[in-house]
């Protein structure tokens, strides 16, 4: 009994971290790409002016 319950906390402990790495890897590329098009706006803005 022991041994299966060590089973399901390793799969959910598992789940969980793959689900953090994965909004993490989500919000870093969100984040990116958002200052990436930012970034071209303002040099677009500074070179106009």
């Amino acid at each position: 009994m022991k041994n299966k319950n060590l089973k399901i906390r390793t799969i959910v402990l598992l789940s969980s971290f793959i689900v953090i790495a994965l909004s993490l890897i989500i919000l870093g590329y969100l984040t990116i790409k958002i200052s990436k098009t930012y970034f071209t706006k303002e040099i677009a803005n500074q070179l106009a002016a």
